[in-house]
């Protein structure tokens, strides 16, 4: 870092998977990661085109409580789950005439949980 116009090494940060913050001595950790030397990581998971990211691209991750906050339609630790799909007349719902919260179907006015 700099100081008084004279670059400074310093040891102040051992940032794993983040930048240094030298004014603070403290890292700026990367998307998914946390803790004092952003070591720590939420939940990873294969995405769409199979490639590892964290909360697998379906939600973001909370670095204060250290858990993915899954996208609607998704569940799950690292939200690789989805809800369930019915098909009507071609086209697709999720939980038929319901909702998902957190991968339970949740029935909307006059629909009950059954078979499709």
């Amino acid at each position: 870092y700099e100081s008084d116009g004279a670059c400074i090494v310093s040891d102040a940060c051992n940032c794993v998977h983040g930048e240094c913050t030298t004014s603070e001595g403290s890292c700026t950790c990367l998307d998914g990661r946390y803790g004092d030397s952003c070591f720590s990581a939420c939940p990873v998971g294969d995405d769409d085109d199979g490639i590892s990211a964290t909360c697998t691209n379906h939600g973001d991750c909370d670095t204060t409580l250290h858990e993915c906050e899954c996208s609607a339609s998704y569940y799950g630790s690292n939200c690789s789950f989805t809800c369930p799909v019915t098909v009507s007349e071609g086209l697709e719902f999720e939980c038929g005439a319901g909702t998902c919260d957190a991968g339970t179907c949740q029935c909307n006015n006059n629909a009950y949980l059954g078979a499709t």
